[in-house]
C-alpha cells in the first residue's frame, strides 16, 4: 500500500507504516554484520589467534601458522583446494587427508561453515 494512501487513513497508521519499514531496515542491516561478528567470536574462543594473524580478532597477531587475511584469494588452503567444502572439512579436522601442523581444536561443523564463508570473503 503506497504510503499516501497510508498518509490518508490517519497519522497513526501512516507513522506505524513508517515504523515498521525503518524497523525492519535495521533488522537487516543488523543481520548482515551478523556472520562477521559471529565468525570472529568463534575464531577467538576456539583460539586461532594463537597461531594466526586474523584481522578484526583481539590478539590475533601470531605468525605461526599462515595469516588468514585475503584466504578467499588462495588456491589451496592446507593442501586442499580452496572451496566452501573443503574449507569446513580442513576446519573441522585438519589432518583428515594428509598430516598438518594445525590442531583440531573441536570446532564443530556449523561453527566451521560460519568460519569459512567469513574467511572465503576475505580478498
Amino acid at each position: 500500500m503506497a504510503l499516501s494512501r497510508l498518509w490518508a487513513l490517519g497519522t497513526p497508521v501512516y507513522l506505524l507504516a513508517l515504523g515498521v519499514v525503518a524497523f525492519a531496515s535495521c533488522g537487516a542491516a543488523r543481520g548482515a554484520s551478523s556472520p562477521s561478528e559471529a565468525a570472529l567470536e568463534i575464531m577467538q574462543r576456539h583460539g586461532c589467534a594463537g597461531c594466526h594473524t586474523i584481522e578484526g580478532v583481539r590478539g590475533a597477531d601470531s605468525s605461526v601458522g599462515p595469516p588468514l587475511t585475503k584466504l578467499g584469494r588462495r588456491v589451496y588452503v592446507g593442501g586442499r583446494l580452496n572451496t566452501p567444502d573443503q574449507l569446513v572439512e580442513f576446519i573441522v579436522n585438519p589432518s583428515a587427508e594428509r598430516p598438518s601442523p594445525m590442531p583440531n581444536v573441536g570446532i564443530g561443523r556449523e561453527e566451521a561453515t560460519v568460519v569459512a564463508r567469513y574467511l572465503s570473503k576475505l580478498r
